[in-house]
């Protein structure tokens, strides 16, 4: 339903009052918007003159009676989705509501009312039963809409990938107070009397996150990247709708990777145009994404590594998947712990977690960062307790990720396996914690 439908959830627990504003009581509740409203006799005044924004609005209505002679469900809805901010859309049943139908001199057929003006000598019957029918009727009742060649609208909407963007994109901007300038407004604008802040911008042209790449850079960037460059590249066509998907999700990945490690760099190829170097790179569908690693990972035995197509391509799942693939400061401890970690002099700081465990997998780069940030100072380790479940159960873990600092051993006595717990998973606040321990361990500030 990708393009046509929107889902989203709320956690009721804590947000209680929206739930309850919306009468959802008990849970799971799925609900559908936009809403068709039911019309009822002690509802028409108020819900049709007072309730913003059904007030500001004209009407579909939808009358129902034994017959049967009217809109489906699911036509309903599909009418208020296309019409969701112009048009309020509302059905009456006659056989529950038999006095307003009497009323209103209307017992089936779908009608239109102006706003706030639901009555029988302003309805308009709309004489079908077809949602874009409908719609496109309606759409010629309402009053200033401005007309726009077909050329304009193409250009207005390149790169909307689906009806719903371009219904959010012309949505968004009917109420948005920025203003888009082409050369008449912008010098209309700056002869003006009036205030602007305006902001000349070029999208990605100066620092793009996402290189964009040829048989020629390639070479040069990725091939002759340096020992400590990671390079991630996707392989894309313009006409593939999973590559237009993938996009955004990349640029963000991007960003976000690159603040965390300079030597981190994305670049993409479009397999339309360098058809011949795809097809050397051995790129066989599309999106493929491929990371080229860094040189110094002695233990890495191939040159580049796929994207596995089990994982979702999102943002979070594509920063995982890099973050597992760098070189890493932090050690992985099995049953060497007790002689690597407890019969060692110099301090170390153990992170014990679960393969499965949502909570680490969030926090194995926070870990790395703290890795880099303390280099030298500290060691790192982590232990697998899925793998190694004696050793945490003799460390008496409890949850997933548990964080411990071990100051080293004095004497030739062993430390003890329960170090002390650090009650955090803030990368500052674990960096700070760490730096007070061992200042109070060496008597004074060696970091």
């Amino acid at each position: 339903m990708e393009g046509a439908v929107r889902i989203g959830a709320v956690n009721c627990a804590e947000d209680p009052m929206l739930c309850q504003s919306q009468r959802v009581g008990a849970y799971p509740s799925l609900v559908i918007y936009p809403t068709v409203l039911h019309i009822k006799l002690d509802n028409l005044e108020t819900i049709s003159k007072e309730w913003a924004p059904y007030n500001e609005r004209p009407w579909i209505v939808d009358f129902c009676d034994e017959t049967d002679s009217c809109l489906s469900t699911i036509n309903r809805r599909k009418l208020a989705a296309m019409l969701n901010g112009l048009v309020n859309v509302g059905t009456i049943n006659c056989r529950m509501e038999a006095e307003l139908c009497k009323t209103l001199m209307r017992t089936q057929e779908v009608v239109f009312y102006p706003a706030k003006l639901i009555n029988h000598k302003t309805e308009k019957i709309l004489d079908s039963l077809d949602p874009k029918e409908i719609s496109e009727k309606v759409i010629s009742y309402l009053d200033g809409l401005e007309e726009i060649e077909e050329r304009e609208l193409v250009q207005l909407l390149a790169n909307k990938l689906s009806y719903r963007d371009a219904y959010s994109f012309i949505k968004e901007s009917a109420v948005s107070p920025l203003h888009t300038l082409n050369e008449k407004t912008y010098i209309d604008a700056i002869n003006s009397e009036k205030l602007w802040i305006i902001d000349y911008f070029a999208p990605n042209a100066l620092h793009p996150s996402v290189e964009e790449l040829s048989p020629a850079n390639f070479v040069q960037l990725v091939t002759g990247r340096t020992e400590d460059e990671t390079w991630v590249v996707d392989y894309f066509a313009p006409w593939c709708g999973p590559c237009q998907q993938l996009a955004p999700e990349l640029q963000r990945a991007a960003r976000n990777l690159r603040e965390f490690d300079e030597h981190i760099h994305f670049g993409s190829v479009d397999c339309e145009t360098h058809i011949i170097f795809c097809r050397d790179q051995r790129i066989v569908s599309y999106p493929t994404i491929r990371l080229f690693s860094a040189k110094v990972q002695k233990n890495k035995r191939d040159t580049y590594y796929d994207y596995p197509s089990h994982m979702w391509r999102n943002t979070e799942n594509i920063e995982r998947w890099v973050l597992s693939m760098l070189p890493s400061l932090v050690t992985t401890v099995t049953n060497d712990f007790w002689t690597t970690v407890l019969d060692a002099n110099e301090p170390w700081v153990v992170d014990f977690f679960a393969p499965w465990c949502s909570h680490c997998v969030q926090f194995a780069p926070v870990f790395e960062q703290i890795a880099k940030i303390l280099d030298g100072k500290v060691k790192l380790a982590k232990i697998d307790c899925e793998q190694w479940p004696g050793i945490c159960q003799e460390a008496q873990v409890r949850s997933y990720p548990t964080v411990r600092l071990y100051k080293g051993k004095r004497g030739e006595q062993r430390q003890d396996v329960w170090g002390i717990q650090l009650q955090s998973r803030d990368k500052d606040m674990l960096v700070d914690i760490i730096k007070e321990q061992l200042e109070m361990l060496t008597g004074h500030d060696e970091l």
